[in-house]
C-alpha cells in the first residue's frame, strides 16, 4: 500500500493535475487503532506501506476526514447520495460485473452493489464501487478510481496476479451482521492474501476521473401555477 501520489504513473489518458501531498498508506480513526494496524503487518513487508510519516506508513487520519466520512449515519448517506445517481445499482450477492459495469477510463462508471460481490479472474473496473457486503477479490483484478466498502466493512483480497487498485479506498462496518445499523463505527476487516505485484496506490488522477462519471437524475420536480 501506498499513500505518495502516483499522479497518473499507471497512465490515464489526459491526467493534468500536479502530485498532492503523501497521504498515510493506511488511515485509521484513533490513536490505539494505528499499533493494532500495525502489528497486524508482517514483518518482511513493514516496507511496503509507504507515504507520510514513518515506515510502516499508518496513521489516525480522523481530523481530516471530511464530515461524510465520520459517522455511521453520515457514511450511510453518502452511500444512499451515491445510489441516486449511480448507473449501475444491483443486489447481491454479486458474482462478477459485466464490462458496461466495469466502465473503462473514457466512460467510468458508477456501480453500487447492495450485499457481496465476489470478482474473479481478470478484470478492471473503472470510476466508484460501492459494496455494502463484503467485496471478495481473486485472480488479476483491480479497480482504478475509487472504492468504498461502507456497511458489512470487509475486504478479502486471495490469490495473486499483478493487477492493483489506483485511486483510494476507503472501508468502514456500518451494519451488524443482520444488516442493522450500529450506533457507533464497528471494526472494519481487510485481509489480503497472496504475492504478485498487486496493491492499493493513492491517485489523485484516477481519484479525479472516477467522479467524471456522476451524472444528474430527477428525484422530483414542482409545478408552479401562472
Amino acid at each position: 500500500m501506498n499513500g505518495n501520489d502516483r499522479s497518473g504513473s499507471n497512465p490515464m489518458p489526459g491526467c493534468t493535475l500536479s502530485a498532492q501531498a503523501p497521504k498515510p498508506a493506511l488511515g485509521v480513526v484513533n490513536n490505539s487503532d494505528v499499533a493494532t494496524a500495525e502489528s497486524t503487518i508482517p514483518g518482511n513487508r513493514l516496507n511496503h506501506y509507504l507515504g507520510s510519516g514513518a515506515t510502516p506508513s499508518v496513521s489516525n487520519i480522523s481530523t481530516s476526514l471530511p464530515t461524510n466520512e465520520q459517522s455511521v449515519t453520515s457514511l450511510q448517506n453518502l452511500v444512499q447520495t451515491i445510489t441516486n445517481v449511480a448507473n449501475n445499482v444491483l443486489t447481491g450477492p454479486v458474482s462478477g460485473l459485466t464490462a458496461s459495469q466495469l466502465g473503462s477510463a473514457s466512460n467510468p462508471q458508477i456501480t453500487v452493489v447492495n450485499g457481496d460481490l465476489t470478482l474473479s479472474g481478470n478484470s478492471t473496473g473503472y470510476g466508484i464501487l460501492v459494496v455494502t457486503g463484503t467485496l471478495t477479490f481473486s485472480g488479476n483484478n483491480g479497480w482504478r478510481g475509487i472504492v468504498l466498502v461502507i456497511g458489512q466493512g470487509n475486504i478479502q483480497e486471495n490469490g495473486g496476479g499483478n493487477n492493483e487498485f489506483d485511486g483510494a479506498v476507503l472501508v468502514a462496518k456500518t451494519l451488524n451482521s443482520s444488516g442493522q445499523l450500529l450506533t457507533t463505527l464497528g471494526t472494519p476487516l481487510l485481509n489480503w492474501n497472496g504475492g504478485g505485484g498487486n496493491g492499493v496506490y493513492y491517485d489523485s488522477c484516477w481519484v479525479n476521473n472516477a467522479t467524471s462519471g456522476l451524472t444528474y437524475k430527477v428525484l422530483s420536480f414542482r409545478e408552479i401555477a401562472r
